[in-house]
């Protein structure tokens, strides 16, 4: 009996101490798990293979290709000029009047100038006419390789880059042409000019009327004297350009201008219409210019000339434009965002996902795109990255990758 109880007893007691212990237990854990480190939840990215196109963005303006400024050739009195900023003129056309002064005050001096002048003129009327013919004979041959390359094509015996070169090459050969043609038309039209003004030195009357031709055809950009008045030889009354040939001119600074080559393919945005146009360098200019930017600081700015494909309707002079050139391009490139590089020291890195934590990988960079970034070495094909790691990422942190929506 005794025994009986005292076991009965005993038993209790371990039970009690048994339930102690399990809630004891139970706490420990319960603190464990309360207390524990929480993964912190970030963007990931898996590396990948894809496209890679560096491009160069800068802004930009039009620029009217073949522009002139008809000046005063001597001076006098200019009547009011009519014309107004938009109007179409033709070659030959009048587009100002004015009255010389009377022929009494106009000496020896000035006669042996205006012949002077006018031998000039003419030397500069058969200077032009040779460019004219150089530029005509370069035409010719660049129409005749572009159809020898047309066949190579057709052959398979050369590359189409080839082609577009020699393409690119035919064109810009025929705008020299129409150029130096008009640079002639422009000499012609000061010998008229130069040759009227002797005509009316050597007269009596003293006030015949002066008529200043359009030297091309196009339309009036600006009208720089437009009331009566006095004025004297070389100031500029009126400015005339082609709006058939714009070109877009971007101010590269000039470390971005050594990888920018002519024929460098352009896209010209934000210029008013729905979509890009398109476009080639024509001309990366060869010296540079020092311009102050917004912060104060001296830039060295090149000029990058781009010839457009079509010139839309309603484009005109001197208007903003966003331009971006495409510098490099790469198929199947072994790419990560940029918003998962930084910098470590004097390496780049990133934060790579493994097995839940985050390891820490230096890596080596290429070409840099708008959005991602060319991987040299450090990561492979596959690998995930956190995006947007920050000063919460660390060697080692417990990981959990966002949901992606």
């Amino acid at each position: 009996m005794t025994t009986t109880t005292n076991t009965r007893k005993r038993m209790l007691r371990l039970g009690k101490w048994g339930v102690i212990g399990l809630v004891v237990l139970g706490g420990a854990v319960f603190l464990a798990l309360a207390f524990r480190p929480k993964a912190v939840l970030v963007d990931a990215h898996r590396v990948g293979r894809s496209k890679l196109e560096v491009f160069i963005e800068e802004d930009g303006r039009t620029k009217m290709r073949e522009r002139y400024v008809v000046s005063a050739p001597i001076s006098g009195a200019l009547a009011r000029i009519e014309l107004e900023p938009g109007d179409a003129v033709t070659e030959g056309q009048v587009v100002a009047r004015f009255d010389p002064p009377s022929p009494a005050l106009l000496d020896a001096r000035t006669k042996a100038d205006l012949e002077a002048r006018l031998l000039g003129a003419q030397a500069h009327v058969r200077q032009s006419e040779a460019a004219r013919e150089r530029a005509k004979a370069g035409h010719e041959l660049a129409e005749k390789n572009l159809t020898r390359m047309q066949a190579l094509v057709k052959g398979a015996a050369i590359a189409s880059a080839e082609l577009e070169r020699a393409e690119l090459e035919a064109k810009m050969a025929g705008e020299d042409e129409v150029s130096t043609e008009l640079q002639r038309r422009v000499a012609e039209a000061e010998v008229s000019s130069v040759r009227a003004i002797l005509g009316r030195l050597g007269g009596r009357t003293g006030h015949d009327e002066i008529s200043l031709p359009a030297p091309v055809s196009g339309d009036v950009l600006h009208v720089l004297r437009e009331s009566q008045g006095l004025v004297v030889a070389g100031t500029p009354l009126i400015e005339i350009g082609d709006p058939r040939v714009i070109d877009v001119v971007v101010d590269l600074l000039s470390a971005d201008a050594v990888r920018v080559r002519p024929g460098t393919r352009a896209w010209i945005e934000r210029w008013g219409g729905e979509q890009a146009l398109t476009g080639r360098v024509r001309r990366v200019e060869p010296s540079a210019f020092t311009r102050v930017s917004a912060l104060g600081v001296e830039e060295q700015r090149v000029n990058v000339v781009v010839a457009l494909d079509e010139i839309p309707p309603g484009l005109g002079d001197n208007y903003r434009v966003e331009a971006k050139l495409l510098v490099w391009s790469g198929e199947n490139v072994l790419t990560v965002p940029k918003s998962a590089v930084f910098r470590q020291r004097d390496r780049w890195a990133v934060y790579a996902l493994e097995e839940g934590q985050a390891k820490l990988r230096l890596i080596e960079i290429g070409h840099r795109g708008r959005l991602e970034v060319e991987v040299s070495s450090g990561l492979s094909e596959g690998d995930t990255v956190v995006l947007y790691p920050g000063d919460r990422v660390s060697e080692g942190l417990t990981l959990e990758p966002r949901p992606e929506r």
